[in-house]
């Protein structure tokens, strides 16, 4: 069979995306009505990263550390579009663990992340150590309400 297709030549279908066309559908969790499906376009997600790297002033320098799970608009759309918009690193952990955020956090150098306030608690349930203040952060960006000694704490 490899000899058959050795010298052939694939053909590639040429694709034309306009912005309009349908990205995904993205499953909301229902904390304000009842869960929906909202369809999202090829320009939500490029506005969302153009937004974003310009809100946060994310620059090509940037290595974002992400610990949320890609099915969350959160990873998406805060994380992953305007990291990539701006030309910077993302950096994917591959399950999130509070006991290692910030050993993780401080191995990759990460200057920007991104919680949700259960994840940050988490985080700050953790025993203190030593190295919690030496790292590269710069922003993390947070959703849902965290007091603020929390946040200072963290």
């Amino acid at each position: 069979m490899q000899d058959l297709l050795k010298d052939t030549v694939p053909k590639v279908p040429a694709v034309v995306i306009h912005p309009e066309d349908d990205l995904m559908m993205l499953f909301t969790s229902g904390t304000t009505s009842r869960p929906k499906a909202v369809q999202l376009t090829h320009a939500n997600a490029v506005f969302a990263g153009i937004f974003g790297s310009q809100g946060y002033k994310v620059v090509p320098e940037d290595r974002h550390f992400m610990v949320l799970p890609l099915f969350h608009v959160n990873a998406q759309f805060i994380s992953v579009m305007p990291t990539l918009t701006a030309g910077a690193t993302l950096i994917m952990a591959e399950q999130f663990s509070a006991s290692r955020y910030m050993e993780q956090a401080r191995y990759h150098k990460a200057t920007t992340a991104s919680l949700v306030a259960a994840t940050a608690k988490m985080i700050l349930a953790q025993p203190p150590h030593e190295l919690d203040g030496k790292n590269s952060f710069r922003l993390i960006m947070y959703a849902i309400a965290i007091p603020e000694e929390q946040w200072l704490e963290f």
